[in-house]
């Protein structure tokens, strides 16, 4: 697709990080600002509090689980370059 749009040079490289935080609702908050945004765009006003409690309800228990504390979430993430 980039090469049709006369790109060249194009690098994609991954790049993986660890996030700590240290409890629900830190986790919660930082996505809340990033990540969550196209789902509360979607969701009526009225499952906003629903959909929160269960957001910290499933990671209260994955870092119940693992015993994480603080609780750690991995990711990747690509970076594209590219020159015209």
């Amino acid at each position: 697709m980039l090469e049709d749009a006369n790109f060249r040079n194009i690098s994609v490289d991954p790049y993986e990080h660890r996030f700590t935080y240290e409890n629900e609702d830190d986790l919660f908050n930082y996505h809340k600002a990033a990540a969550l945004v196209p789902f509360f765009t979607a969701i009526p006003d009225e499952l906003h509090e629903k959909v929160v409690e269960k957001f910290k309800e499933i990671w209260y228990e994955v870092k119940k689980e693992k015993d994480e504390n603080p609780l750690e979430v991995y990711t990747t993430r690509a970076f594209l370059t590219a020159s015209k």
